[in-house]
């Protein structure tokens, strides 16, 4: 079965559900389609720029995530040596908002202005026929005079269209996970600076944080194999003792959040001293989610 209309957006994450919006509020006849089935969560580090937060305030759902996310007046940024410099936002505030919450309102949001979405519907094919494009997936084809690729670092839309850069993995890996029971500098969205390593801090406002570790391929590599296979927590509370003004605020800390998504190397749950977990890691090249 075939389907023509104006525009196919492939990929209903930020970009492309706020494409389909906008697209959709001018009276464009567009679809979305998406792989995932939404809500779902995304590998992330859940920090939204003043000018994000403007961006959704302008896309009308703002007021809709607001409950469920934390506003920052500025970053703290902490040291290798563990000095402190808390910088103010001059233009807004920021958001820790979970990409499960962000990612399902603004989709939400397109398909209330008129946007067809559809998730759960991988694209099998994309190419072009005359002056159209074609979308194939399991339940038909589409056929669009526009197409755009919002899906990702390994876009099939972008090698459809000859346009993707060769990815580099550029030696680092992305580690990440949720806690419960970190202290939290209220209102403020944290970046800890290690030597050869960097580690990121959101706190919502229901107890949990997201804490993504950013971490040299070979470093990672070398704390894996000192470690029992499986044992994600291990690395993450080893790579941690490069933070030590962070780590010393998670005497209990416990992971409590399965990050989902495409990942090049997901690890299995496993407990160790004072960490818990309840679901893997993820651990994936910077750029991937």
């Amino acid at each position: 079965m075939s389907q023509r209309v104006d525009v196919v957006v492939v990929g209903g994450g930020p970009a492309g559900a706020a494409t389909a919006l906008e697209l959709a509020r001018a009276g464009v006849e567009v679809v979305v389609l998406d792989r995932a089935c939404f809500p779902r969560d995304k590998p992330c580090g859940d920090f939204l720029h003043p000018l994000g937060t403007a961006a959704l305030d302008r896309m009308g759902v703002l007021a809709e995530v607001l409950p469920q996310a934390q506003e920052l007046q500025g970053m703290l940024v902490v040291s290798p040596q563990g000095r402190e410099v808390f910088a103010p936002f001059v233009c807004g505030a920021g958001l820790a908002l979970r990409r499960v919450v962000l990612d399902h309102a603004i989709l939400q949001a397109a398909r209330r202005a008129g946007a067809e979405v559809h998730t759960g519907r991988p694209v099998r094919a994309v190419g072009r026929r005359g002056r159209c494009w074609e979308v194939c997936t399991d339940q038909g084809t589409l056929e669009a005079r526009i197409l755009v690729g919002a899906d990702g670092m390994q876009s099939r839309v972008a090698r459809a269209a000859g346009l993707r850069r060769r990815t580099l993995l550029r030696g680092r890996y992305a580690l990440g996970t949720y806690v419960r029971g970190l202290t939290a500098h209220r209102g403020f969205g944290e970046m800890h600076l290690g030597r050869g390593a960097y580690c990121g801090v959101s706190v919502f406002p229901y107890g949990l944080a997201n804490l993504t570790l950013v971490l040299p391929r070979e470093a990672l590599r070398a704390q894996a194999r000192a470690l029992r296979p499986g044992q994600a927590a291990d690395v993450l509370e080893h790579a941690l003792r490069s933070f030590p003004s962070l780590r010393a605020r998670l005497p209990a800390g416990r992971m409590s959040g399965q990050r989902s998504g495409a990942s090049s190397s997901p690890t299995q749950g496993g407990r160790r001293g004072g960490w818990r977990w309840s679901g893997p890691s993820l651990l994936l090249p910077p750029g991937c989610a």
